[in-house]
Parts: structure tokens; sequence; C-alpha cells
């Protein structure tokens, strides 16, 4: 499988919910679309916790989207979509997320 790709960096408060996408638009070949996909999130600590995090994810064309639940507490997690796209080909793409509680910054 191919290596990750385009690590990024979210930055979100404590208690927001949100979708976030990850566009495999250039990182799978032309004219093709993803044809499964998979999610898994770490926790800083290493611990598995795609179950309490991801409500739900879909995919359409090359754009995995993902809704992430509201988090509670101050953490990073690595979130981790792969898959296969419409000729076979693997993917995985990764980004960073840092949950902060609000005032964090004052």
């Amino acid at each position: 499988m191919a290596d990750l790709l385009y690590l990024d960096t979210i930055e979100k408060l404590t208690g927001e919910q949100w979708t976030e996408q990850f566009d495999f638009n250039g990182i799978i070949p032309e004219n093709t679309t993803v044809a499964s996909h998979g999610i898994t999130v770490l926790r800083n600590d290493g611990t598995d916790v795609t179950s309490s995090v991801v409500d739900s994810s879909s995919h359409a064309t090359t754009i995995v989207s993902v809704v992430l639940k509201s988090l509670t507490s101050e953490a990073s997690y690595l979130i981790k979509v792969t898959g296969k796209a419409s000729d076979n080909t693997d993917f995985a793409r990764a980004k960073l997320l840092h949950v902060t509680p609000l005032g964090a910054y004052k």
C-alpha cells in the first residue's frame, strides 16, 4: 500500500462536531473514483478511538467525508483514511487533529 500523503493539521475546540473531507483528486489515477474506504482514528497515546470519534462516513467521486463526533477533552488524534479506487489502486491520507478547550489560547 502507498505511504500516507499530505498530512494536514486541523484545530478544533472541545464540543464541536463537523464533517471533514479527504479529497483524493490527484492522488488516485485520473478518471477513477473512490470505490471503498476505511477510517482509523488513533489518540496521541496510540489508543484506537475510531468508534468513539467517527459518527459516520461516505464517499462520492474522489472525496471521502467523515462526520466527527463532538470531543469533550483536550487531545491530539491521527485520522487516517485508506481505501481502493475504482481501478483497484490503493490510497491513503492522514490528518492530525488537535482538540483544545475554549480559552486555551488566552
